[in-house]
């Protein structure tokens, strides 16, 4: 492991349950976005107790990069809104970047990173129809297969799009999004 992302790893471990494998993704995949200029807002659904948009976060501050937006989806369940705050105030990424929103999935028009992190079929569906749409081309969609994986592979089929989604670790997959992929039915 890089020593910059093995950096990011020991300050987000304490608010994640996610693998150091799945950061170590996420932090090449902020990488990735910002070496091709791919342009949209940072997305994670599911989101706990804010390790894996502290990493985000991060990563992005590693690069000099703090014009995206980060939007935190879902931070009622599993951690307290007021914990998530203050995690990811440790980062010191520009506070006005940070969107929390409890409710419906609405916003941003465009994403450069998805993270689906909810783990149930029907959460995961939802969000896929909704937010995969908007994933910019070039843009990266990392998922946490643990209850998903069904929801995942039926997005895709109902699409009629071949993923080539990639084994990160023992539940997370990741695709980059190719340019020009057209979807059937955008509830956007």
């Amino acid at each position: 492991m890089a020593e910059r992302h093995a950096s990011i790893w020991w300050k987000v471990k304490p608010y994640t349950m996610t693998s150091v494998e799945r950061i170590v993704a996420l932090c090449q995949s902020i990488a990735h976005l910002e070496n091709h200029r791919v342009p949209g807002a940072i997305v994670e659904c599911g989101v706990l107790k804010g390790g894996s948009m502290m990493a985000a976060a991060l990563a992005l501050k590693a690069l000099e990069s703090t014009q995206r937006q980060l939007y935190l989806y879902d931070t009622s369940t599993g951690g307290s809104l007021g914990d998530v705050k203050q995690a990811l105030m440790q980062t010191r990424y520009p506070w006005e970047k940070i969107i929390f929103v409890e409710g419906r999935v609405e916003a941003p028009a465009q994403i450069a990173l998805l993270c689906l992190n909810t783990r149930t079929y029907e959460s995961t569906l939802s969000e896929l129809e909704h937010l995969y749409p908007r994933l910019a081309d070039g843009g990266i969609l990392i998922v946490d297969d643990g209850g998903a994986k069904l929801a995942v592979d039926q997005y895709f089929h109902d699409q009629g799009i071949d993923a080539d989604l990639r084994t990160v670790d023992d539940t997370g997959r990741l695709l980059i999004k190719k340019a020009g992929q057209q979807i059937l039915s955008a509830a956007a």
